[in-house]
């Protein structure tokens, strides 16, 4: 499982997953990361995709000046988020491409500079092949 220093887990999925289901986040171009969820069969081998709505969060150290995008067919295009914490919370009708990035201002940033606001560890920004799914189930019983 990837963690920051202080063993906060980098990204979180939610979905109706199986328990072979598999998360698997790649660097892409323009500072995306690939999300995907990969279905395995008894001999370990992919035997499919996940291609249901997920929520997912992000840890990110300047969630106030962060934005979300997700990569479209003509682009990379805002997507509403949610601050929760150190996280950044958002939809996605399928796993795909998204990036975070954060709005610098002040002297020598006219108008705002665009950065990479996604895993920052210290030495700077990991690859990340694979991680961990969580599933949030709700209470037993549908007590709360």
């Amino acid at each position: 499982r990837e963690t920051d220093e202080n063993g906060r887990p980098l990204v979180l999925v939610q979905g109706e997953f199986l328990p072979e289901d598999e998360l698997k986040l790649e660097e892409v171009q323009e500072n995306g990361t690939k999300l995907a969820i990969v279905r395995t069969d008894e001999n370990g081998q992919e035997s499919g995709r996940y291609e249901q709505p997920v929520i997912v969060r992000v840890l990110c150290e300047d969630t106030e000046n962060a934005t979300v995008e997700t990569e479209t067919e003509a682009g990379y295009s805002r997507t509403e988020s949610t601050v929760l914490g150190s996280y950044l919370e958002f939809s996605m009708d399928r796993p795909g491409t998204f990036r975070v990035i954060t709005e610098e201002e002040g002297p020598g940033h006219a108008g705002g500079r665009r950065r990479p606001c996604w895993v920052q560890r210290s030495g700077g920004t990991g690859q990340i092949k694979h991680l961990n799914i969580f599933r949030f189930l709700p209470p037993a019983g549908g007590q709360k």
